[in-house]
């Protein structure tokens, strides 16, 4: 079960992404009023993190050896299963889902 949007997520220019302004940052604040969560280098553990502020089914970063890869892109919000398959695909993870979590870890 889906439920509705709440406050988006914190931006902050990483350090390794200068140029990244103030302007790009707002629009990534906001993104989340059109359904979409935007990582910039993003811990894996913060990008679950918001994506479970938004969901019923929960994702669980079960390995520290994995909770800081950075991850970037835009997904929806409502739509794990698409951000779990390019965890897995681009990332070499695993997911074992397990009724409403999916456990997230090194191959």
């Amino acid at each position: 079960m889906t439920r509705g949007p709440a406050p988006g997520p914190r931006c902050w220019p990483p350090a390794w992404w200068p140029w990244l302004g103030a302007t790009a940052c707002a629009e990534d604040l906001l993104s989340w009023r059109e359904g979409l969560l935007v990582f910039r280098g993003t811990p894996l553990v913060e990008a679950a993190a918001e994506f479970n502020r938004y969901n019923a089914h929960k994702l669980m970063v079960d390995d520290p050896s994995i909770a800081a890869i950075p991850v970037g892109g835009s997904f929806r919000w409502s739509n794990t299963d698409a951000f779990v398959r390019v965890l897995e695909q681009g990332f070499g993870l695993r997911a074992v889902r397990d009724g409403d979590v999916t456990r997230l870890r090194a191959q």
